[in-house]
């Protein structure tokens, strides 16, 4: 059983020496930080309070939830609408 796990514990190893192998190619590299950065900007930690952040304070700080959908409708419909 021993020498399974320390098998599985190389191959993992040469799986991660041949991912930055693959890593030492200054395109590769350079595809794969913008990949992650594209990731880490889209995801629900980061969006979501630069999507708060970006409506007006009149809809943030509304004092009920009635009053808060009403002011949220009315600023998507704007931000919508607004050119046609």
């Amino acid at each position: 059983m021993r020498g399974l796990m320390v098998m599985k514990a190389r191959d993992d190893w040469t799986a991660s020496l041949q991912f930055w192998r693959y890593l030492s190619d200054p395109a590769t590299f350079s595809f794969f930080i913008h990949f992650v950065a594209f990731i880490h900007d889209h995801s629900f930690p980061v969006a979501a309070p630069r999507a708060w952040n970006s409506l007006p304070s009149a809809v943030r700080t509304a004092p009920s939830l009635i009053t808060f959908r009403r002011e949220l409708k009315t600023f998507l419909y704007h931000s919508s609408f607004v050119d046609c």
